[in-house]
């Protein structure tokens, strides 16, 4: 992480002028606050620089923001005053890029009124730009690419209106140009206006449609890296392999504080344990007692998290700060996740916590519940086999975690995770890194390997691995995370060859259970559901009833077998493990991330999982490429 303070100056002299080129030329960060309220960004080396000028004589409120997305830009003050400073410093930097890149661009954009353009429902008009080039020697190829690229990212609008003008001087109305050609080779150097309909703001206010700048900012963003990528390839020395690697590279101080105190406060509460009863274990002899007729009593944790105060620090978090719009996406839909747990939290053992256990994970429709179905009438129930020599007690299990443990600290010996055996969780759950077991904890000898590279194998190593990336959400986990993790770990249990036939019907029970509560069903009536119409035993139909009902209605149980559904289909569709394992990640982030990776801001997973060692599970892991899906994992699952 590379974090660099900004230093105002008064003037843009020769000093700075020299600073800035030296650094270009050396591909260090360089930004700086300049006089007329203008700055100058430049990460990494490029030849190319974005360039804005904010008018004289009435404000431009959102033009400027269009720029932040970029690795290399200009914002200026476009008084006289400033001119002669800014003449020189461009032309400088010119120098400097055309002797390492053989080529320079400078893209200037400036904004123009949206004008008659708004519409009758009072909704942003369609975007509308105008290309300017120089009316000699136009670079018309390059041209031809950003007007393409400007209609696959705004050609959903309806309307969309792009011209092309050209002039003898590329500037906005009333400006000069900037850049000279004296000392530099005239073919070295190209210049392009952008002319961009301000239709992110009102126009008689004058105010920002927020939404609609941010969409303008994300979507010009992409045109003009494709644009810039073109030109690396077909005028200078520079071959980027994909145009995302000339997005911004460095996490300055302002993202890293965001994301910190995010961070923090996400770690601030574990909402599946103030979720979960700490009575499980005395509630289910209770329940057996009355027969399963009277549903059991619940009870939680204390609640130590004062959720207003959480809250209060949630939303006074400087968002607005992150420039990148790529991450500023990541950073508000995990603020956005972290209010809604808040909320949960404070509606724990209300019906309102069903609402927002739908809001964060959704609720089962048709086609899950048809293949829940199908797996129940496919995979008949068969009596338990085995007596208590096949199970494992909590504290054996505890031993053979901890050596697995052990395995994964010999690729990363400073691993943070460890094993607990505690009294006040049932079953298994993995919290921040740590596997907690229930003091009544059993598991079955047959799915022990199963059951360890689903906990440790997947929870804990995305934990790890999210730990040695730049951001604190990738181990935290992004918004949406649970999906993808519970697939993995469901999908690594197969490759393991620990996928049973009773395994894939607890799975699909639980999407059952979800959409019985969902549908206003009670304890009592899920319960039978699943004992007398399903065929799971009593016990077993108990800890399902309890998981959907705690808390007041808890719908992630469904994301199990819906997770290994859609990471299926991803991987027969030509994705890649390896990417989906650097940290606690969603599939829908894909494109984020392949992104944030070319840009270096993600890093390779420092831990493998152990069981891509073994031939039979790459073997497996082979057929799920070439298309299984769920239902083919029904032979393939042992008895």
């Amino acid at each position: 992480m590379t974090s660099t303070l900004t230093t105002d100056v008064a003037v843009i002299d020769e000093t700075l002028v020299e600073e800035a080129a030296r650094a270009a030329g050396a591909g260090r960060v360089f930004r700086r606050v300049l006089p007329g309220n203008g700055r100058l960004v430049l990460e990494e080396r490029h030849p190319f620089l974005c360039l804005y000028r904010r008018p004289a004589g009435r404000d431009d409120p959102g033009t400027p923001q269009l720029l932040l997305g970029q690795a290399a830009f200009l914002e200026a003050s476009g008084s006289e005053v400033h001119k002669p400073f800014l003449t020189r410093l461009i032309a400088r930097l010119a120098d400097e890029l055309v002797g390492i890149f053989d080529a320079f661009l400078m893209l200037e954009i400036w904004s123009a009124r949206a004008g008659s353009l708004l519409p009758l429902e009072g909704v942003a008009p369609p975007p509308r730009f105008r290309i300017v080039a120089a009316d000699r020697h136009a670079p018309t190829e390059l041209i031809e690419v950003l007007e393409k690229a400007l209609l696959s990212a705004f050609g959903d609008h309806e309307g969309v209106e792009i011209t092309i003008d050209y002039r003898p001087a590329i500037a906005p109305p009333g400006q000069d140009a900037l850049l000279p050609t004296t000392g530099v080779e005239p073919q070295s150097v190209t210049c392009l206006g952008l002319e961009v309909a301000a239709i992110y703001r009102d126009p008689d206010s004058d105010l920002i449609r927020p939404l609609v700048l941010k969409a303008m900012k994300q979507r010009l963003g992409k045109a003009l890296k494709q644009t810039f990528y073109h030109f690396c390839h077909t005028r200078s020395v520079r071959r980027p392999a994909h145009y995302h690697e000339l997005g911004r590279t460095e996490i300055t101080q302002d993202i890293d504080k965001v994301d910190r105190c995010l961070a923090d406060i996400g770690e601030a509460f574990d909402l599946l344990l103030h979720a979960t009863p700490v009575n499980t274990a005395s509630a289910w002899h209770a329940f057996r007692q009355r027969r399963f007729d009277q549903a059991p009593e619940f009870h939680y944790r204390a609640q130590v998290v004062d959720v207003g105060t959480l809250k209060r620090r949630l939303f006074a978090l400087p968002l607005e700060i992150v420039e990148d719009p790529a991450l500023y996406d990541l950073l508000e839909e995990k603020r956005d996740e972290i209010d809604r747990q808040l909320s949960m939290l404070g509606d724990r053992d209300t019906r309102r916590f069903l609402h927002g256990s739908q809001l964060l994970f959704g609720s089962p429709d048709m086609p899950l519940v048809a293949l829940a179905r199908r797996l129940l009438d496919d995979l008949q129930p068969k009596p338990a086999e085995g007596g208590e020599a096949d199970w494992l007690d909590a504290r054996t299990f505890a031993k053979q975690a901890e050596a697995e443990l052990d395995h994964y600290r010999r690729q990363c010996p400073d691993l943070p995770a460890a094993v607990e055996v505690r009294d006040d969780v049932p079953g298994l759950v993995v919290s921040k890194g740590r596997l907690l077991i229930g003091t009544d904890a059993t598991v079955n000898k047959h799915r022990m390997a199963a059951t360890l590279h689903h906990e440790i194998g997947t929870h804990v190593l995305t934990y790890v691995n999210g730990l040695h990336q730049p951001f604190k959400q990738m181990h935290g986990g992004m918004a949406g995370y649970e999906e993808l993790q519970e697939g993995l770990a469901v999908l690594a249990e197969f490759l393991v060859g620990g996928l049973d036939a009773a395994r894939l019907r607890l799975l699909a029970g639980r999407v059952l259970a979800v959409d019985s509560m969902v549908g206003g069903a009670d304890f009592i009536e899920t319960f039978r559901l699943l004992r007398h119409d399903r065929g799971f035993a009593a016990r077993a139909a108990f800890v399902m009833a309890m998981r959907v009902h705690r808390g007041g209605g808890f719908t992630k149980d469904m994301v199990y077998l819906r997770g290994l559904d859609r990471l299926l289909e991803h991987l027969r569709g030509g994705g890649t493990l390896d990417r989906l394992l650097v940290g606690k990640v969603a599939l829908d982030h894909q494109d984020l991330l392949d992104e944030l990776s070319r840009r270096g801001l993600v890093k390779p997973a420092v831990l493998s999982p152990r069981y891509l060692d073994d031939p039979a599970a790459r073997r497996r892991l082979g057929e799920v490429e070439r298309g299984l899906r769920v239902v083919d994992l029904i032979e393939a699952a042992p008895p």
